[in-house]
């Protein structure tokens, strides 16, 4: 018998997924910010790949086709089309997309 009438199945309990990258979150590499669960390291600038800190960034919602994309201050100011443009030339792909 499980202490406390608890029990579990191998495997039920597993790490999350990073919501910017979508691979698994090893301990200690978690992060939340603007509710959305991803790694410390994809915490950065979507456009110039700064290390983004609290504060200094902004999510930008326009891109949400792209996943959760920040931006920092300098890009953040850029019109939409730019930012759009320049998203795509980094490789983003946008979710939900069929695959060719």
């Amino acid at each position: 018998m499980e202490p406390f009438g608890i029990s579990y199945r191998p495997g039920e309990f597993q790490n999350p997924k990073c919501e910017r990258c979508e691979q698994e979150i090893k301990t200690g590499e978690k992060l939340v910010m603007d509710r959305k669960t991803i790694h410390k390291g994809c915490f950065k600038c979507a456009i110039c790949d700064k290390i983004l800190e609290h504060g200094s960034s902004g999510l930008d919602n326009g891109l949400a086709k792209y996943g959760p994309i920040w931006l920092c201050r300098q890009h953040l100011l850029l019109d939409p089309t730019t930012k759009e443009q320049m998203v795509a030339q980094k490789g983003f792909k946008q979710r939900g997309a069929k695959k060719k």
